[in-house]
């Protein structure tokens, strides 16, 4: 058996999103070391990060499908964020990564609010961590190929629909499967839309990652109520025996973090 971690989301940066524990950084005028301290919703994100590695000790590959930092974040002034620093985030995101396991890595890039500068910031982790990068990649590994690819339509509306957009992309996927296409495509990642989701659908496996930020400002403003799903997916390849190569995603994820503050004179008697 073979396996495959697929993760995505980071936000690494954002006071909601995933910080690595005691990370510090040299300020480049004093030679000072800075440390960032975890706010109680990072300290969550972090204990699901470490469940993370420990789940992942015996994968063969990784995806990092994207939204790894989470940018400076020009519409809100830099609001929210522990550092508006890209240089600081890469560097944090940088010591994430290197604690994952030492097998071949697979970065896509995200959404370019996020990850632009004067090159896209998932690129500049690939170079410093040995990895490989693209807008969006097949990957022939663990006997199949992966097609994976950040982005993902999301209805903020019709939220059961939320299958619809991973198996409308196999059918294409598979209406372009010729060799000089994207050839014969078992499993397709995507990610961005902060929730998990899984799909089957005529011999091909389609999932939408979880991710590793809390609920934001964003979301309210855009009117997301539900709060995000927090996690990660390994995905189990396995020979049966007729041949065929069988694909199985398992999710490991849970709601983290107060999606609002609870006020009130009685708010205190509420369990």
């Amino acid at each position: 058996m073979k396996k495959i971690l697929a993760c995505s989301d980071w936000h690494v940066g954002s006071n909601w999103g995933l910080w690595p524990d005691k990370f510090r950084a040299e300020d480049p005028r004093t030679g000072d070391l800075d440390e960032w301290i975890l706010n109680q919703t990072q300290k969550k994100l972090w204990k699901m990060f470490q469940y993370m590695i420990k789940k992942s000790k015996d994968v063969d590959i990784i995806i990092l499908n994207g939204d790894l930092c989470d940018g400076p974040q020009r519409k809100a002034w830099g609001r929210g964020t522990k550092t508006p620093d890209l240089d600081i985030q890469a560097k944090a995101c940088e010591s994430l990564i290197n604690l994952l396991p030492d097998v071949p890595k697979y970065f896509t890039q995200g959404s370019e609010y996020h990850s632009m500068g004067d090159r896209p910031i998932e690129q500049y982790l690939a170079d410093k961590t040995g990895g490989e990068f693209g807008d969006d990649l097949c990957i022939d590994e663990c006997g199949i190929r992966t097609y994976a690819r950040h982005f993902v339509p999301v209805s903020k509306s019709a939220w059961m629909y939320r299958t619809t957009p991973v198996a409308r992309d196999l059918m294409l996927l598979a209406l372009s499967s010729t060799p000089e296409h994207y050839g014969h495509v078992d499993l397709a990642v995507f990610s961005h839309a902060h929730f998990k989701c899984g799909v089957t659908l005529g011999g091909q496996t389609g999932i939408i990652t979880p991710c590793f930020q809390a609920r934001t400002p964003f979301a309210v403003k855009v009117g997301i109520t539900t709060p995000p799903d927090i996690g990660f997916c390994i995905i189990e390849v396995e020979k049966g025996p007729s041949g065929r190569m069988h694909v199985n995603p398992k999710f490991y994820s849970e709601k983290l973090g107060k999606p609002c503050k609870i006020v009130g004179r009685d708010a205190k008697c509420r369990k």
